[in-house]
């Protein structure tokens, strides 16, 4: 069993490695945000069975587990460990193999209070879990600066291998020559071994660099008997991205239009500057707009940090809701607001209570343009938590919907 915690990109990660080994025709089960699936030597579907949260409640875990083992006789598992999924014991009686930390960043501190607490809870997959493997690897992100007390929390006998943009150590892999635009983004990789070797990919951001040499760094010292490191590559090269993770749902027609599930400060800081950075590289003057909100009864210290970062690296934001749930939508985009230095009459921020309507007021703002809009925090769901009710909110059918009516009212400059 392979785990993948961490704040950001444990959905990518676990997606990637799932392709890789797929691709290797490697039987493997993956478990997460999306749901879970298999692929066998019979079967090969993109079709997730639902769960209701990333880390399933333990009996369901182990009933999919045992599925997966006898009824598709799966041989690999790759699964997002969340912090909550450790905190409560959502993962009690699993044996992992393979521990990767991604990044460690603010969120659910609703739930763990203090950050000091949610990096204990985080550690736990290599202290505790990690350590009832024969042989424990561990793959942590070395760019992180919490990632000694991942390496620290790891058992005697493990090997630990780390990745990042920098040469830590002799156990490092590490990109550099990172180029980005609207086609997808280039690197050249460094080995342990110092071998070196160019990657493609056709997703987009720094974040997924570091979530690709997450997916090499595990998928080399883990199945070096099946895989080279050409083969990993390839299987990369064609690897489009996780549901709703940097997604374009429009491209350049003239505008375009991304929806990711960032809902945390450091997800939308890489979002945004991501979406900067393709900007830079097309060098066609386009805006970048963001249309974001955060949700009802969870941590409210990250509100207005997102504020700040919209504020900071947005041409234009729209604030809206996420998903509300009890709380008053007023108060959460007041918080929000509370660092934003522009004023909704300034041209540059907009205030919209309504998510579907914000996102179509993106629409109409950036029609004729070049602009680049992005869609953030709600991502791959497909409902949206009201008050005392939820409805269906799908946004990439959202986008569809408002841009066939643009096209037959001939509002598109193309």
């Amino acid at each position: 069993m392979i785990g993948v915690t961490g704040t950001n990109g444990k959905t990518t990660v676990t997606h990637m490695i799932e392709k890789v080994l797929s691709d290797a025709k490697v039987t493997v089960g993956l478990i997460g945000s999306l749901g879970y699936r298999c692929h066998d030597h019979e079967r090969n579907t993109n079709e997730y069975m639902k769960t209701d949260c990333t880390t399933p409640y333990a009996w369901l875990l182990q009933t999919i587990l045992n599925e997966m083992k006898n009824k598709y006789h799966i041989e690999n598992v790759v699964m997002e460990v969340s912090s909550y999924g450790l905190a409560v014991e959502r993962v009690y009686g699993c044996e992992f193999s393979v521990a990767i930390l991604t990044n460690f960043t603010q969120d659910h501190l609703s739930f763990h209070k203090t950050m000091d607490n949610y990096l204990q809870v985080k550690l736990l997959l290599f202290s505790k879990y990690l350590s009832r493997s024969l042989s424990p690897k561990a793959i942590i992100n070395h760019d992180d600066p919490s990632y000694e007390q991942f390496i620290n929390a790891c058992p005697s006998n493990a090997q630990v291998y780390t990745y990042g943009l920098t040469n830590k150590n002799q156990n490092s892999f590490v990109a550099y020559n990172i180029k980005t635009s609207i086609n997808g983004t280039n690197y050249t990789i460094l080995l342990p071994s110092g071998e070196t070797q160019c990657v493609h990919l056709t997703i987009h951001g720094e974040f997924n660099v570091y979530n690709s040499l997450a997916c090499i760094a595990t998928c080399l010292t883990t199945y070096s008997h099946l895989l080279t490191l050409d083969q990993i590559i390839q299987s990369l090269e064609s690897f489009h991205c996780a549901k709703a993770r940097f997604e374009f749902l429009i491209r350049h027609r003239p505008f375009s239009v991304v929806v990711d599930y960032a809902h945390t400060p450091d997800a939308l800081e890489k979002v945004i500057k991501c979406g900067r950075q393709i900007l830079l590289e097309s060098d066609e003057n386009g805006r970048l707009i963001i249309v974001f909100g955060c949700n009802g009864r969870g941590d409210r210290l990250k509100r207005p940090l997102m504020g700040r970062i919209a504020d900071e690296y947005a041409d234009i934001i729209i604030v809206t809701s996420g998903n509300p749930r009890q709380e008053h939508p007023h108060r959460i985009i007041d918080e929000i607001l509370s660092e934003i230095q522009q004023k909704p009459d300034q041209n540059r921020l907009y205030v919209e209570l309504d998510r579907k309507k914000a996102i179509c007021l993106a629409m109409d703002l950036a029609k004729g343009k070049n602009d680049l809009i992005i869609i953030a925090g709600k991502g791959h769901e497909t409902t949206q938590a009201l008050a005392d009710h939820v409805i269906q909110f799908d946004e990439k059918e959202i986008v569809q919907d408002k841009y066939k009516q643009m096209m037959q009212n001939d509002v598109l400059s193309m």
